[in-house]
């Protein structure tokens, strides 16, 4: 995601395009409650999802017999759900969520939207959105290191029905 370090993230489709929004008429989330909420949120979805995950694969090894570091799978203990479990198979054959990224997905924060001038989230960065804490729709990073502004406009469908 940070490849295109000279060019805006909703330029390369991963952010809505900014909109009339302003940081001033939204509801400022300090930065230490912000983390707080996005990580017990991915502890939650971990917990929540750890039954159904595939059996972890055995370490593959290198030439000399060691474990590869390279083949060590994610450390941040997600992997794809299985299978042959009916409430998991379910998440994967009606929500897509699939592989060891569709729990990831899951994990991801979002802030409560309630607030139509939108929400900022203090000194958060492109770098939070790319690592997985935060959710990519609606989010606007601020320049100067102002944050990232969530459009509830831009985070729900239009077709959805209030």
């Amino acid at each position: 995601l940070l490849w295109c370090v000279d060019m805006p993230l909703f330029a390369v489709g991963l952010l809505a395009a900014p909109a009339a929004l302003s940081a001033s008429s939204s509801r400022l989330i300090p930065e230490r409650e912000w983390r707080l909420a996005a990580e017990l949120h991915r502890s939650r979805v971990r917990r929540l999802l750890s039954p159904g995950f595939a059996p972890a694969p055995p370490p593959a090894l290198t030439k000399r017999g060691e474990p590869s570091a390279r083949m060590a799978g994610a450390a941040d203990g997600f992997r794809k759900l299985d299978a042959a479990h009916p409430v998991f198979n379910f998440f994967e054959q009606y929500y897509g969520v699939t592989g060891g990224k569709g729990p990831r997905r899951l994990a991801r924060w979002s802030p409560p939207l309630e607030s139509p001038g939108g929400v900022l989230l203090e000194a958060a960065t492109a770098d939070d959105l790319g690592d997985g804490t935060l959710h990519l729709r609606g989010a606007q990073v601020l320049d100067g290191g102002g944050g990232v502004l969530y459009d509830p406009a831009a985070c729900v469908p239009a077709d959805a029905s209030p």
